[in-house]
């Protein structure tokens, strides 16, 4: 990672620590950085220390961006490519089950119904989450309508958006297989939808 100016008020460094008997002891840390001219915070570096992982703090780090930006009023969120697949799983399962919670959430309506400009709006979205969300809900839609499909073609519809999009995004990257990135996106689907509704339902229960 390259090292940042701390002489750039543009920057912002979230630290998160954990209380001992021996005081406090490092866990892991976000950096941010403020585009005031494009309106937008992009979450550049972050980490959470091994003995740390799988405990949260890593999406508590990503709700905290969240804050950030909505406190400074800025139009979304985006994170620094290239993007650590872990990491995307982890921040498409966040934004998943925000777009769960939200008010803009309707498993009736069609994929292209869902407009980025709301979803840059309310959840404060990068245009590049907002076609993990539209995966996403592709293949929620296929889940639910698999026992009294509404649309025989679901399935193959969901697979032809998600290389639609892919291909999209890799469009300058000559080496790029689009099959195999293909196998990879629908690998982990159904993995970061169950684990976004349950998230989603555990922040409704602490909300109610």
């Amino acid at each position: 990672a390259s090292p940042i100016d701390v002489n750039d008020p543009c920057w912002q460094a979230v630290m998160v620590f954990e209380k001992s008997e021996h005081g406090l002891v490092f866990a892991g840390f976000t950096t941010l950085y403020r585009f005031e001219r494009e309106s937008k915070l992009r979450l550049s570096q972050i980490l959470v220390l091994p003995p740390y992982q799988g405990c949260g703090l890593g999406g508590r780090l990503v709700g905290i961006a969240y804050d950030y930006c909505s406190e400074w009023k800025l139009g979304y969120l985006e994170v620094e490519e290239p993007i650590a697949e872990g990491f995307q799983i982890l921040l498409s399962k966040i934004d998943y089950a925000r777009f769960l919670k939200s008010e803009l959430f309707n498993l009736e309506a069609k994929v292209n119904d869902l407009r980025y400009d709301e979803f840059r709006d309310k959840l404060l979205l990068s245009e590049h989450q907002f076609r993990r969300c539209q995966m996403l809900f592709l293949h929620h839609k296929s889940i639910v309508e698999k026992s009294e499909p509404k649309d025989d073609n679901l399935e193959n519809n969901y697979k032809e958006f998600v290389r639609t999009v892919l291909t999209a995004e890799a469009k300058d990257d000559r080496d790029f297989d689009v099959e195999q990135a293909l196998a990879s996106e629908l690998e982990w689907h159904p993995m970061i939808v169950h684990k976004a509704k349950a998230l989603a339902n555990e922040k409704h229960e602490k909300d109610s």
